[in-house]
């Protein structure tokens, strides 16, 4: 993907000059304040700074854009905006047909000015463009590693993805891993899958990573537990896996959603990261059903703990869909 940079601004009137420039009838911009779409280490700190950014969806092509010391406003926008428009690195300057922005608030700030100059200003659910080269950014700057964020798997909504956050929030405030010992598997039934049975093993016993792992077998928790390092062993072995961590652990559209929706967090070290990992290391969010399961162990297991039985049988009805669960200790 070509990218252009643009330096300069432009005032009210030189803004309006806009319109004597030529015009592409069918070319579509899309505009976007937002933060970095992956951390950034700045004097020694991870940060993730603001960007305004400028994309012509038509070409295929970078614009314009800045990361400035603090958020950028729509009318620093609106600058970088001019910029694209009289530059002549690609093509002769022109005005495009269209921009597209994704919020209320950025549609007001540009709208006039815009349709002063002839260019429509509209709202999109989706700036497709932008989030395709937010996503590239984010590889180059973690060199090819991203996580798995759970808003972008499929059929999990948010108000799942709500409900699992409160049932990760609700099991690290209650800390089972102190209650039981790191090598004492619980098995999970359930009767509305047909995978399973589950095996469960509570991290965090050794104070390194806290969180849960659940193993479809028990040979694959067997393999787990033998392991000198079991809660380093629980990120490679195939599993459902949540580990909890520091913001910066998790993806960041994930924590974006999550402040924008007000999802709970139990601590500054308590974000969830829930992936699926299967052999060879290779890991993505989890499925609709995977997190549902996930999500009715993290209420399940500290209930099963404070009944003090071999074997009983627990409905979850705070789960994101009512379950029940049969959980008993398994075999050693």
């Amino acid at each position: 993907m070509a990218k252009r940079r643009n330096n300069g601004g432009g005032s009210p009137a030189a803004f309006r000059s806009l319109a004597q420039l030529p015009q592409s009838p069918e070319e579509v911009w899309q505009a976007e304040i937002c933060r970095s779409p992956a951390w950034m280490r700045i004097a020694g700190q991870p940060q993730r700074p603001w960007m305004a950014l400028v994309t012509n969806r038509t070409e295929d092509l970078v614009l314009a854009h800045e990361m400035p010391d603090a958020q950028p406003t729509p009318k620093q926008l609106q600058e970088k905006l001019a910029e694209a428009m009289r530059s002549a690195e690609f093509g002769a300057p022109h005005r495009p047909s269209e921009v597209q922005v994704r919020s209320d608030e950025l549609h007001a700030k540009l709208r006039a000015p815009l349709e002063a100059v002839g260019i429509r200003c509209v709202v999109v659910e989706q700036l497709e463009h932008v989030d395709f080269v937010l996503r590239d950014l984010a590889k180059h700057l973690q060199g090819g590693r991203t996580v798995p964020a759970l808003v972008d798997a499929p059929g999990v909504g948010p108000e799942q993805i709500r409900s699992y956050f409160e049932a990760a929030a609700g099991y690290y405030r209650q800390s089972p891993w102190r209650r039981l010992p790191g090598d004492t598997p619980i098995k999970v039934e359930c009767s509305l899958l047909e995978s399973g049975p589950w095996y469960a093993a509570v991290m965090g016993q050794a104070g390194m990573t806290f969180g849960l792992a659940l193993h479809e077998g028990a040979e694959a928790l067997g393999e787990t537990l033998a392991s000198d390092v079991p809660e380093e062993a629980a990120r490679h072995a195939s599993a459902l896996s949540l580990m909890y961590g520091e913001k910066v652990e998790i993806a960041v559209r994930d924590l974006d959603a999550a402040e924008k929706y007000g999802w709970p967090v139990a601590g500054a070290a308590a974000y969830p990261l829930a992936l699926r990992v299967n052999p060879g290391r290779t890991v993505r969010a989890p499925l609709r059903w995977e997190l549902q399961l996930l999500e009715a162990c993290l209420w399940a297991i500290p209930d099963f703990l404070a009944v003090d039985a071999e074997r009983a049988r627990i409905r979850t009805p705070r789960v994101s869909e009512s379950m029940e669960l049969i959980l008993s200790w398994a075999a050693g």
